[in-house]
């Protein structure tokens, strides 16, 4: 079986992220972008052949499937979409690389955050797939799992044998409780019908049509249990990270210089990576899991906590605390607290810089996203920078802030309101 990756898509409401490339290229938990645990998780199913679908200049990602491919052996064909215009279209993109297939050979269709995909195809087939299953016939499949809010989503309404009966996309009325997950079994009757439409929404408009004819269109619905994962928006990153950690976390500490821990530091936990290089002053206090590249710094006193990524040659001044947040290259504090917060690369705070993640009241933390307050769904979310981002000293940031790429805050008491890219932001008297 083949499958395609989608990763194309337009990434506005990730930002102040992904503003150079896609979102999936962005590491999380022991060091590798999203999209190559999405492959890993494809190579572990025995598929060989991979298409990924996205922009034709994006270096981020290019990179990252590039060096994927030289260590783990499995073909990627690159195919490209000027312009983010659906799944329909992404498709499309990767005609080619289907090939002369069958109308009873598959192919498997999936977003490149899609890091389980493993377990989710179990419940098609009750046990790992592999090229030796019985054949699904001219069946295409489905993967949806029910929500609260299905009004957020594309759905489809089943029918007690487990057949589709309908699907829409992100419906003004109710429709039905099961929403579209992202993951479809295809075939090359369905890539025939796709071919006659264009848009946005072409795989639904197509999926809808093929129902109307009659054909064989099946759900498979995950348990609530199954977790499943979308990068929507930057915060998503946050969880992505946790998962991984726990799923991957070693049964020993891996510190591959020892001799830069100084005296004094506290290892606490499992899962402790410490890449070559890194040094740990005196009397740090590391919590596992966690993971911290090669090159960086942790200052004396410093505390690095549960589920803290700290990227290459990142440093963590001497008394700051780092709880539950990404560090991406090169970020620089001093003397800060960092809490359920991602700070792109090249960010620097200046001492006595704190960044908020609970609201006083302890309900759901609201932010912004394209020009909308909405709710993060989160009771715990700092701030999440663009690259190059400057802070001045003794500053609190609020809850659920977005600060853009490049922008430098002059210091002031309070920041509780998201600032765009580029910008200087003086000082408020």
């Amino acid at each position: 079986m083949k499958a395609i990756v989608l990763a194309a898509g337009r990434s506005s409401r990730f930002w102040p992220l992904a503003q150079e490339g896609h979102k999936s290229a962005y590491c999380v938990a022991y060091g590798k972008p999203v999209i190559q645990y999405t492959l890993d998780s494809l190579v572990s199913m025995g598929i060989k052949e991979v298409a990924v679908v996205r922009a034709p200049v994006d270096p981020p990602l290019a990179k990252c499937l590039m060096n994927y491919q030289a260590q783990n052996g499995l073909k990627i064909y690159s195919c490209y979409q000027a312009e983010a215009r659906g799944m329909g279209e992404a498709i499309l993109a990767a005609e080619e690389f289907l090939g002369d297939l069958r109308d009873d050979q598959h192919f498997l269709v999936l977003n490149a955050s899609q890091i389980n995909i493993k377990e989710i195809m179990i419940e098609l087939y009750h046990e790992p797939y592999s090229d030796n299953l019985p054949r699904l016939g001219k069946t295409l499949f489905l993967f949806g799992q029910k929500t609260e809010r299905p009004e957020n989503f594309g759905v489809m309404r089943v029918g007690d044998d487990g057949k589709v009966l309908e699907v829409r996309e992100k419906p003004r009325s109710f429709i039905s409780p099961i929403r579209v997950v992202g993951v479809y079994l295809l075939n090359k009757a369905f890539l025939r019908e796709l071919m006659n439409r264009s848009g946005e929404y072409s795989l639904e408009e197509t999926l809808q049509f093929m129902v109307g004819r009659g054909k064989d269109l099946r759900a498979v619905v995950l348990l609530p249990e199954m977790p499943l994962f979308s990068l929507k928006y930057p915060w998503d990153l946050l969880a992505f990270n946790r998962f991984l950690m726990g799923k991957n976390m070693p049964t020993v500490n891996i510190i591959s210089t020892p001799q830069w821990i100084r005296k004094g530091v506290q290892l606490v936990g499992n899962g402790i990576v410490i890449r070559t290089g890194a040094t740990i002053y005196e009397n740090a206090i590391v919590k596992g899991p966690c993971f911290i590249d090669e090159g960086a710094v942790i200052g004396d006193h410093a505390t690095v906590r549960e589920c803290s990524y700290v990227g290459k040659y990142v440093v963590v001044g001497s008394h700051s605390e780092v709880r539950n947040s990404i560090l991406y290259d090169g970020v620089r504090l001093h003397r800060n607290f960092v809490g359920d917060s991602i700070l792109d690369e090249g960010c620097s705070l200046g001492a006595g810089t704190i960044t908020a993640n609970k609201r006083i009241d302890r309900k759901n933390v609201k932010t912004r996203v394209d020009g909308k307050r909405i709710d993060s769904g989160l009771r715990r979310l700092g701030v999440v920078m663009g690259s190059r981002v400057k802070v001045g000293i003794n500053m609190s940031l609020m809850p659920g802030v977005m600060v853009g790429r490049g922008t430098e805050i002059i210091p002031r008491e309070v920041v509780d309101q998201s600032y765009v890219d580029k910008l200087n932001v003086k000082d408020a008297e």
